[in-house]
């Protein structure tokens, strides 16, 4: 998703891994929502993505448990809160 961000604009991108013990940290501490509005009000693109390997070590847009396809990248369209959310 990075990359493709980058080739798409020209700018840079910005890469937050979930998986790593300090993206988490800032997950748990509200840091990285704090991020994302920034970001968002600085209408600068978004995106996720869930990736997911199999045993062969393929990867293959497959239905996860949550809805989202796994190995599909996503364009945040908003960010906001709704109560407590």
């Amino acid at each position: 998703m990075t990359e493709g961000l980058v080739d798409l604009t020209g700018g840079s991108s910005i890469k937050y891994n979930m998986k790593d013990p300090e993206v988490w940290k800032l997950h748990e501490s509200g840091e990285l929502w704090q991020i994302l509005l920034k970001y968002h009000n600085l209408k600068c693109l978004l995106g996720c993505a869930h990736s997911q390997v199999n045993e062969a070590g393929d990867q293959h847009e497959v239905m996860g448990t949550a809805g989202i396809l796994n190995n599909h990248a996503y364009g945040i369209m908003d960010v906001r809160e709704i109560d407590t959310l």
